[in-house]
């Protein structure tokens, strides 16, 4: 009857948790009073030794050198990485599915130590390399594996399937080697029409022991989680900024285009950082049509052929001790990353038609 009992403690300590954190704080994101610049960093560019860059990066993050490195299944490239002033140094891995191999980079994370995580979702595994680039050890990941997070003695997936050899959902916890960790199941999102439930999140650390998740779509709700999986803090973004959107469908819609969080950040002071794609007042002028549909509009299905016409970028910093937006800025380009708090990543193409990624240093001032 052991386990009994720890599932009755494990069921009362949920509905303690819940009840402490059922007091959700609501953040306008646009309600700040500073306002946030950016500085130029560094440009990523093509080379004939390194990715092509041709499809923007899943991922991107930086380690303790300043380093960048890029998550790049998309465009069907291994792992890519760059010095601090922006020069291509190494690919990391070789393809296959053997040790020390990928198929899909479908997302990076660096830990303080700068071991590199990447999440191989084609292989279905979790694959460890060195600070040299070197391999360590894989281990199998949940099924429909998003994104990922390194504490110092944890590593955090969010999977979008529940996957009933792991604890936990939509997050699921390993060890360093790992070892399943056994975590408590969130809240669940209510089931939406179509089949269409919004588990994929957004993860930042918060300090060594806690996390951020944030839901990438519907309302936006930023929960902070300790590392038995409880949330301990939720904030809701919402202002004239964020429309509303109670629904979530991945497709591209044929109306308006859905707001979605793409990135969260807690920086050296406890502030957190989030980055959000909201659609842009003439989000149509970004979009195609198929011309051979004659009801295209109801039948066919558009393509974006610009994403900074179709979206705009949100970044607001919140006080989480206040839950004040303590500075903000909207422009008229979609961000893709954040690879570390006050660092943004925005994909451009160069007068020859080479895509290219910005990298900037973001910094908080009053005027503007």
């Amino acid at each position: 009857m052991r386990w009994a009992y720890s599932l009755l403690a494990i069921v009362a300590i949920a509905a303690e948790v819940t009840a402490q954190a059922s007091a959700v704080r609501q953040v306008a994101v646009d309600g700040a009073v500073g306002h946030i610049r950016e500085v130029p960093v560094m440009t990523l560019r093509p080379t004939d030794r390194g990715p092509s860059l041709a499809k923007p990066p899943n991922s991107i993050a930086v380690d303790s050198r300043g380093r960048v490195y890029l998550a790049l299944a998309d465009a069907g490239e291994l792992p890519a990485v760059y010095d601090r002033n922006g020069e291509f140094l190494a690919l990391i891995g070789r393809k296959g599915s053997g040790p020390g191999e990928l198929r899909s980079a479908n997302w990076i994370s660096v830990d303080n130590a700068d071991t590199i995580f990447v999440l191989d979702r084609a292989n279905g595994r979790l694959t460890v390399f060195d600070p040299a680039y070197r391999f360590v050890r894989s281990a199998p990941i949940p099924v429909g594996a998003f994104a990922m997070i390194a504490l110092p003695d944890l590593l955090v997936v969010n999977a979008a399937v529940p996957d009933v050899d792991r604890i936990g959902f939509p997050l699921h916890a390993f060890d360093r080697v790992g070892n399943v960790v056994e975590f408590l199941e969130l809240d669940r999102p209510t089931v939406l029409p179509h089949n269409e439930d919004p588990l994929l999140r957004a993860l930042a650390p918060s300090g060594s022991k806690h996390l951020w998740s944030a839901t990438m779509f519907g309302p936006h709700r930023l929960e902070r989680v300790d590392r038995q999986g409880r949330v301990v803090r939720v904030f809701e973004l919402s202002g004239r900024w964020l429309p509303r959107k109670d629904i979530f469908r991945p497709s591209l819609p044929r109306g308006q285009p859905y707001s979605s969080v793409a990135a969260i950040r807690e920086d050296a002071i406890g502030q957190l950082w989030v980055v959000l794609r909201v659609p842009d007042p003439r989000w149509q002028s970004g979009i195609e049509w198929p011309s051979n549909s004659p009801d295209r509009e109801r039948r066919g299905t558009p393509v974006v052929r610009d994403y900074h016409r179709v979206f705009d970028c949100i970044i607001a910093v919140i006080d989480t001790v206040t839950s004040m937006v303590v500075a903000s800025r909207r422009s008229d380009r979609a961000c893709e990353a954040m690879p570390t708090a006050g660092l943004i990543a925005t994909v451009r193409e160069d007068g020859d038609g080479a895509q290219l990624i910005d990298i900037a240093r973001l910094r908080i001032g009053t005027e503007r």
